[in-house]
């Protein structure tokens, strides 16, 4: 009898120790699948900030790009009496190869009223945006600052003669680039030569004569010492496609 209570005893000493240890185990088994899942998500995130990262210092220095590409062609007009077709592609294309967002460069004169009509003679008519967003013959005003140049001109020539001047304040304040003497960028537009379908961004900077501003008011029928404005159409698409080749299996990028 006494053999049999031991047995029972250690039988029912096997069955607590039996349920303790599976209790042990299911909770080192789910100590373990939360330590993995917190290893998991420490490296997705520090994956995603790796990534971050590269992308931030990637457009850092696209930004940095296109305004010394800008500022190389002010650079170039402020040099010159007269820069032609010729001389402003060949300079503009070799500014513009190491760049993967600029999409076209483009040079805009200030043209006086008085000079109007032979500028539309030899180049083309001076347009502006309507508040639909499409172009029109543009109004009589003292002054027009109409695209002359654009390089490539391929998929762009629909913005030759348009008055950057008439930019609306919502997309660049053009006199904050006058008297800013920077490159300003302005908010996201959609393109005239996309037929409006595609986002860009437009980086500006005033062209001078000299090394100042001399308070040059285009409103007023002053151009003092501007000459016209540079400009960079950005668009990040391209950009975006080359980065997201560069971090392929660490993270999908999406635009």
């Amino acid at each position: 009898m006494l053999l049999t209570q031991g047995r029972q005893q250690l039988d029912l000493t096997k069955r607590i120790f039996t349920i303790v240890a599976s209790l042990l185990v299911v909770v080192a088994i789910g100590s373990l699948f939360k330590i993995s899942q917190n290893v998991q998500l420490s490296e997705r995130q520090n994956i995603f900030k790796e990534v971050k990262n590269n992308v931030l210092q990637a457009i850092h220095k696209e930004i940095d790009i296109t305004v010394d590409s800008l500022n190389s062609l002010s650079a170039l007009f402020q040099a010159s009496d007269s820069v032609d077709i010729l001389q402003f592609n060949s300079f503009a294309q070799q500014i513009s190869q190491p760049n993967y967002t600029v999409r076209v460069l483009e040079w805009a004169p200030i043209t006086s009223h008085t000079d109007r009509a032979e500028f539309e003679n030899k180049y083309n008519l001076i347009i502006e945006k309507n508040i639909q967003g499409d172009t029109q013959k543009a109004a009589n005003r003292s002054h027009y600052a109409p695209i002359r140049y654009i390089y490539p001109y391929r998929s762009n020539e629909a913005v030759i003669g348009l008055d950057v001047l008439t930019n609306s304040n919502r997309i660049i304040s053009m006199d904050n680039v006058i008297s800013s003497g920077r490159v300003i960028a302005s908010a996201p537009l959609k393109l005239i030569q996309d037929n409006h379908s595609n986002l860009g961004v437009l980086f500006v900077s005033a062209v001078f004569s000299g090394s100042t501003n001399n308070n040059t008011n285009i409103e007023r029928g002053r151009s003092d010492n501007l000459l016209g404005f540079v400009i960079a159409v950005v668009q990040f698409k391209n950009f975006f496609q080359h980065i997201s080749a560069l971090e392929t299996g660490k993270i999908d990028l999406f635009v």
